[in-house]
C-alpha cells in the first residue's frame, strides 16, 4: 500500500472579512485626504475632528491615504503585490525618518516638505513634525505591508506589527474616550490627533484581518470550540469595561457618586455581567461540544456498521484504527493490530519496498502519486493468504500535527473469480458462435449452389419446352387454316382448345423465364429517376391502357432511388397491369401513383392504388408465390407476376407490403433506399 499527499488548503478569507478589510482601508484612505484638503485649503477644522487644538500633520494624512490604498489592493487585488511593496516602502520610509528625527534631533526638512506650520502648536514638538506614537505606528505599517505576502515567517511578524500598532492607538484613543489628555499628548511621546489614533487604529486592524491563517484571526475563524468562544466573548470584553469606565467617569463629573463609590459600583458591575458573558459562554460551548460529540458518536457507528475494510495509520504505517469489517477480512482482532505497521502485517512481501518508498515520498516531499486513484492491489491475511482488494487511500494534515493516513478496502476475490470465470465463458461462446457461423456460412453455400443449379435447371426446362410447343401451336393453327371444313364441329373446337392452351403454357414459360432472370441476372444497382421508371411502366402498359380507358393520376414528386433501372420499370409494369386487370366487369380501372419519403427521409416509398376487386387479407401473403392465381380462370394470367415483383425487389436490397379490402381495391408498395 502506498500513502498518499493531502496537501494543505490555504486559508481563504471569508467574503465578509474582505469586505472589512476594505472598509478599515477605506476609512483610512478617505480620512487621510480630508485631513489633507484641510492643509491645502487652509481649514484648520478638517486637520482637528475634536476642535481639540491637536491636528493631524500633512505627513501622517499623506502615510494614512497611502496604508489605505494598500489594504485596499489588499482586499480587491490579492495578485497586486508589487503595489502593496511599493506603498508599503514608502509608508515605512516617512515613519521612519521620522522616528529617526525623534531620536537624533535630525532635520533634513522633511516636516514642513510640503506646508509651513508656525512653532507652538499643540503636542508637536516641531512644526509639522508628526509625534512618536504616529511615526512609530507608520513604521511599523510600512514594515508589515512589506512583509504581508511573504512566508510563514514574515506572515507570523505581520500579524505581530499589526497587534502592535492596534495597541498603540488604543492607548490614544482611551484618552479620549476618558478624557485623559497625559494618554495622547504628552509632548513628545504621545501627542497624536484622535483622527490619526482612529485612522491607524483601523489600519492596524486591517493587517492583522488580512492574516486569516495568523493569530489572532486563525482562531477567531476555526469552527472549534475556541474559536466560537473568542468570537462571542472577546467583542464583550473589550466593549463592557470601556463603557462601564466611561459611565463611571461620567457619573462622578455629574457629582452623583464619590471615587470610591464609584469605583466600587463600577467593580461589581463588571464582576456580575463578566461571569454572565462567562456563563453564557460556556453553555455555547457545551452545546457546541454536544454536536461534536453527537458527530464523533455517528462517525463511529458508521465505521463499526460499514461494510468495506477502513483501516487508520499514523506518518510512520502504525495502526491506529481498525474497524470490524477489518477484523472479518483480514483476520486480526483490533487489540492485535492496533500499534502495529501495515508492512509487517496486511502488506504482502513483494509490495513491502514499494509501500515504504512511497511512505519516505510523502514524508519528504508531500507528494503522492496515487491520491484520488482507485487500485486493485494484492493483500495479506493473518494466515498469511493473499487477497485481491480494491483501495483507495487519502491522507489528512491538521494544523501541527503530523500526517495520518486512512485506507478504505473492499475484498473483491470473489469478484475476480466471477469475472475471470465470465471472460472463459465469453471466450467459450465467441468460440461456438464462430464455429456455428462457418456452419451457417457452409449450409448457405450450400444452398445457394443447390438453388442455382435448381434454377438453372427451370430455365433450362422452361427454355427447351418452348419449341415444341411452338410446333403444337403452329400444326393447329394449320389444321383449322387448310382443313376446317374437313372437320365437324368438335374437331375445330378441340383444335381451338388445343392451341390456347400450348399459346397459355407459352406465356407461362416465358413467365418462368422472365422471374428465372430476376433471380439470376447480375444487378448493379445505382441512381435511378423514378419518374423515369414509371414512364417504362406506363410503356410497357400501353394496350392495357388504351383497352381499359384508365384513370391514372401521379401524386408527390420525383425522387432518385438506389436501384436497378430495367428491374424497376419491370416491377411498376407488373403492378400497373393487375391493377388494369383485376377490376369487376364493368369498371373503369382508377390508379394512384404516389413517392414519399418515410425513415426520416433515408427510403422512398412508392405506392400503387387501384379500385379492383381487392385480396382477403388470409389470402394476400399467397399473392406472392409462383403460379397463385387467387381469382381462377375468370382472370387471365400465370399467377407469376407478383412474385417477380417481389423477387425483383428484394434484389434490388428494398422491401414491398400489399394492403387490400375485397370490393374496395388494393394498395401495393415498394420501399428503396433513397440515392445520395
Amino acid at each position: 500500500m502506498k500513502t498518499l499527499n493531502a496537501s494543505s488548503a490555504p486559508h481563504a478569507a471569508p467574503r465578509w472579512l474582505t469586505l472589512m478589510i476594505a472598509g478599515l482601508g477605506s476609512y483610512a484612505l478617505l480620512g487621510g485626504l480630508v485631513s489633507l484638503l484641510g492643509w491645502i485649503l487652509d481649514v484648520p477644522r478638517l486637520a482637528d475632528w475634536q476642535g481639540k487644538g491637536i491636528s493631524i500633520k500633512a505627513n501622517p494624512a499623506i502615510a494614512t491615504m497611502l496604508c489605505g490604498a494598500a489594504l485596499l489592493l489588499v482586499a480587491l487585488h490579492p495578485s497586486g503585490r508589487g503595489g502593496v511593496r511599493v506603498l508599503g516602502t514608502m509608508v515605512a520610509l516617512l515613519g521612519g525618518l521620522t522616528l529617526l528625527e525623534h531620536l537624533t534631533g535630525w532635520n533634513p526638512g522633511l516636516d514642513t516638505l510640503f506646508f509651513d506650520e508656525p512653532t507652538g502648536a499643540r503636542a508637536t514638538s516641531a512644526p509639522g513634525r508628526m509625534g512618536i506614537p504616529a511615526s512609530t505606528s507608520f513604521t511599523l505599517l510600512g514594515t508589515a505591508l512589506l512583509l504581508l505576502n511573504g512566508g510563514a515567517w514574515a506572515r507570523r511578524v505581520t500579524a505581530g506589527l499589526g497587534l502592535a500598532v492596534t495597541a498603540i492607538a488604543t492607548l490614544s484613543l482611551t484618552g479620549y474616550v476618558y478624557g485623559a489628555e497625559i494618554m495622547f499628548t504628552l509632548p513628545r511621546l504621545t501627542g497624536i490627533a484622535a483622527q490619526t489614533a482612529s485612522m491607524i487604529f483601523a489600519l492596524g486592524l486591517g493587517i492583522i484581518a488580512s492574516m486569516p491563517d495568523r493569530q489572532p484571526m486563525r482562531t477567531l475563524l476555526e469552527r472549534s470550540a475556541a474559536g466560537l468562544l473568542a468570537r462571542r466573548v472577546l467583542p464583550f470584553i473589550i466593549v463592557l469595561p470601556l463603557t462601564l469606565g466611561w459611565a463611571r467617569v461620567w457619573i462622578q463629573q455629574q457629582g452623583m457618586v464619590d471615587t470610591a463609590f464609584g469605583t466600587a459600583m463600577r467593580t461589581l458591575l463588571e464582576v456580575a455581567l463578566l461571569i454572565g458573558l462567562l456563563w453564557w459562554a460556556l453553555i455555547a460551548v457545551r452545546s457546541h461540544e454536544k454536536a461534536l460529540s453527537e458527530s464523533a458518536a455517528r462517525k463511529s457507528a458508521i465505521l463499526t456498521s460499514a461494510l468495506d475494510s477502513i483501516i487508520s495509520m499514523d506518518e510512520t504505517g502504525r495502526v491506529v484504527d481498525f474497524n470490524p469489517a477489518a477484523e472479518r477480512t483480514f483476520g486480526y482482532a483490533r487489540d492485535e493490530i492496533m500499534g502495529r505497521t501495515v508492512e509487517e502485517t496486511i502488506v504482502p512481501a513483494e509490495l513491502r519496498a514499494a509501500h515504504r518508498e512511497g511512505l519516505a515520498r510523502f514524508m519528504s516531499t508531500g507528494e503522492g502519486p496515487v491520491l484520488g486513484r482507485r487500485l486493485e492491489l494484492l493483500a495479506q491475511r493473518a494466515d498469511g493468504s493473499q487477497l485481491m482488494c480494491e483501495l483507495a487511500i487519502t491522507a489528512t494534515r491538521l494544523e501541527g500535527t503530523p500526517p495520518f493516513f486512512t485506507a478504505y478496502l473492499r475484498d473483491i476475490t470473489e469478484r475476480k473469480k466471477a469475472e475471470a470465470a465470465l471472460l472463459t465463458a465469453q471466450t467459450q461462446l465467441q468460440g461456438h458462435a464462430r464455429e456455428l457461423e462457418a456452419r451457417v456460412a457452409d449450409r448457405t453455400a450450400e444452398l445457394q449452389a443447390s438453388n442455382e443449379q435448381l434454377e438453372a435447371f427451370v430455365y433450362s426446362i422452361a427454355h427447351d419446352l418452348r419449341a415444341p410447343l411452338r410446333s403444337m401451336n403452329g400444326f393447329s393453327q394449320l389444321l383449322l387454316d387448310d382443313h376446317a371444313a374437313a372437320l365437324n364441329e368438335a374437331g375445330r373446337n378441340f383444335l381451338q382448345r388445343i392451341q390456347a392452351s400450348s399459346e397459355f403454357m407459352d406465356k407461362l414459360l416465358l413467365d418462368l423465364l422472365a422471374y428465372g432472370r430476376t433471380a439470376r441476372a447480375e444487378m448493379e444497382l445505382g441512381p435511378v429517376e423514378v419518374q423515369t421508371a414509371w414512364e417504362s411502366a406506363l410503356f410497357q402498359t400501353t394496350s392495357q391502357l388504351e383497352q381499359t380507358r384508365a384513370r391514372v393520376e401521379v401524386i408527390g414528386t420525383w425522387p432518385v432511388v438506389r436501384a436497378h433501372e430495367a428491374t424497376l420499370g419491370q416491377c411498376l409494369a407488373n403492378l400497373l397491369s393487375n391493377a388494369l386487370k383485376f377490376v369487376a366487369p364493368g369498371v373503369t380501372p382508377q390508379v394512384r401513383f404516389r413517392a414519399e419519403e418515410v425513415a426520416g427521409g433515408a427510403s422512398i416509398r412508392l405506392t400503387l392504388e387501384d379500385n379492383g376487386v381487392g385480396i382477403a387479407p388470409e389470402h394476400q401473403e399467397r399473392a406472392f408465390r409462383v403460379f397463385e392465381r387467387l381469382h381462377g380462370p375468370r382472370y387471365a394470367g400465370t399467377g407469376i407476376g407478383l412474385s417477380i415483383v417481389r423477387k425483383g425487389v428484394e434484389r434490388m436490397g428494398g422491401r414491398m407490403g400489399l394492403e387490400s379490402t375485397p370490393g374496395t381495391g388494393s394498395r401495393f408498395w415498394i420501399e428503396l433506399p433513397r440515392s445520395g
